[in-house]
């Protein structure tokens, strides 16, 4: 079975759903290089949604007005993201945390690398630290010049 998270924003902001509807997001982490068709898409999306909907009691399927499918193929398209993963370029242990790429090229001086491929890691806010983080070593790089 799949790990997943869940989050309902419009309980929080209502601009991201109608009056009286909700806006629930459903994240399903799956590995680079698994296969990323409609068939598999659609596999993935009934089985978290079966899980979903025993643990909750709620129909959610049947509810739908939107469903989006969003995957590997999409990130590539429209992110450019390395083998189309939003994890980075592997979720291990070693790709965690510290021991996640560096910001300072090793072979190009001058190029810096900021996102979720980098230390700290994935998320918008962790890209922000990221940015932050890079920011502030360029500064320190090119100021005491």
């Amino acid at each position: 079975d799949p790990s997943y998270y869940v989050s309902c924003p419009s309980k929080t902001d209502a601009s991201v759903a109608p009056p009286q509807d909700e806006n629930l997001f459903v994240l399903v982490p799956v590995a680079a290089g698994l296969p990323d068709t409609q068939e598999t898409r659609e596999k993935y999306f009934a089985k978290v949604m079966d899980h979903l909907e025993t643990l909750t009691g709620e129909n959610i399927k049947d509810k739908l007005v939107v469903k989006r499918l969003f995957a590997h193929q999409d990130f590539t398209q429209q992110y450019h993201a390395y083998k189309g993963t939003a994890l980075g370029l592997a979720h291990t242990l070693g790709q965690t945390a510290v021991f996640r790429s560096s910001h300072k090229s090793k072979k190009v001086k001058g190029l810096y690398y900021t996102g979720h491929y980098t230390h700290p890691g994935i998320g918008v806010p962790m890209v922000i630290i990221s940015s932050q983080i890079v920011a502030s070593e360029i500064r320190n790089t090119y100021d005491h010049r």
